[in-house]
């Protein structure tokens, strides 16, 4: 008794087609935009990462302190992001769904990132840790 192979269906590389099997393209313009924002993105957490640095070192803040400051902001973060997305998808305005998010977004987060470096050593530990906090919910 033998056994046939059994022919497989070739396998497509979803990164690769869109629907239907055909290519996903894009004009470079929109593909560089992505590319930038990503870059802004991890600029804006990456600055995050050097300020608890500082405070911790710098500033002599307990390194506990300051890990519920980077906990805090992305707990936040995991249940406001759902209502934003929603909120987002059902936008309707002439700019389209979430070109406002986009330029509320960046300016936020120009403001929170200058106020991330504006924090004084001089300060108790208290007020350092509710800055550091509220600042990196700005952030996130």
């Amino acid at each position: 008794m033998s056994q046939s192979p059994i022919a497989e269906p070739p396998i497509e590389d979803p990164t690769t087609t869109a629907m239907g099997g055909k290519p996903y393209t894009a004009p470079a313009r929109q593909i560089w935009g992505w590319g930038i924002g990503r870059v802004a993105e991890f600029g804006l957490v990456a600055m995050f990462g050097q300020a608890i640095n500082i405070f911790t070192v710098g500033f002599g803040l307990s390194p506990v302190i300051v890990s519920w400051c980077v906990m805090l902001p992305r707990l936040v973060d995991g249940v406001v992001d759902p209502m934003m997305g929603h909120w987002s998808d059902e936008l309707q305005t002439p700019w389209g769904r979430r070109r406002p998010f986009m330029l509320v977004g960046a300016l936020v987060g120009a403001v929170f990132l200058s106020l991330l470096w504006w924090a004084s050593p001089n300060w108790n530990h208290t007020a350092q840790f509710l800055y550091l906090g509220i600042v990196g919910m700005g952030l996130y």
